[in-house]
């Protein structure tokens, strides 16, 4: 492009030397001042025509890359997903290896409460992961016949007085459906959410406490509830 007003430039300069008379009413000067005119009005309008062409290039490269960042926003958060999900899916292959040991009893009798101690710790980890770690919770070992606490397995303090609402017949209720007529897996007492694991055992159950404020952040109850079941194995066996 730059040739162009390369050219136009020289062919300004020598107009005087290539007009030396005039024509018909217009004198010498005249149409070296029109001639100098029209070289000067095409170079701006090849000008301004370039300027609109790059203006047009870089908003096309603005558009590509930031549709190329979104891209790439994307691909890592999917790739961090992935991660995590990877993440989660070993937590539970450990922690379900090890009860599956401890299930058919490849861990001696001196090394058995141990072993539990560390899978209860592997299990408390894992909800708090998949609860999401800044979550406040409480799991309740629950005496269901006497619906009282039989043990508190995660600090429970904000959570005091919330197993003495619960309805045992509501509890029971739960069990006996277990999502399959309710498709409901978790209970709802004032402003809380219970979550019960899925089973009982010897009228015992554990029990997640969340505040209901929390219900947004959860999207794994079937993993949790199972969680919850081996917790419960996991503390009466």
């Amino acid at each position: 492009m730059y040739w162009i007003y390369l050219l136009i430039f020289i062919i300004i300069v020598f107009v005087p030397s290539l007009i030396n008379k005039s024509y018909l009413f217009l004198t010498e000067e005249q149409l070296e001042e029109i001639l100098i005119f029209f070289l000067g009005s095409l170079g701006f309008l090849l000008f301004i025509f370039k300027e609109k062409k790059l203006s047009q290039i870089i908003k096309e490269k603005l558009k590509i890359q930031r549709k190329s960042n979104l891209i790439s926003q994307d691909l890592t958060n999917s790739y961090s997903y992935i991660g995590e999900m990877n993440r989660k899916m070993e937590i539970l292959k450990d922690i379900f290896t090890k009860i599956s040991d401890i299930r058919y009893g490849y861990y001696n009798k001196n090394k058995i409460e141990e072993v539990k101690k560390e899978v209860e710790k592997m299990i408390l980890h894992a909800i708090a992961i998949f609860l999401g770690k800044q979550q406040k919770f409480c799991i309740k070992l629950i005496n269901m016949e006497e619906m009282v606490t039989e043990k508190n397995l995660k600090n429970c303090r904000s959570f005091k007085n919330v197993t003495d609402n619960i309805d045992r017949e509501e509890l029971n209720t739960f069990f006996q459906k277990n999502n399959i007529t309710t498709k409901k897996n978790y209970l709802e007492i004032k402003n809380k959410i219970l979550i019960p694991s899925h089973q009982k055992i010897n009228n015992y159950s554990v029990l997640l406490i969340l505040n209901k404020n929390q219900m947004k952040y959860l999207d794994n109850f079937d993993i949790i509830g199972l969680l919850l079941t081996q917790l419960l194995f996991i503390t009466r066996i």
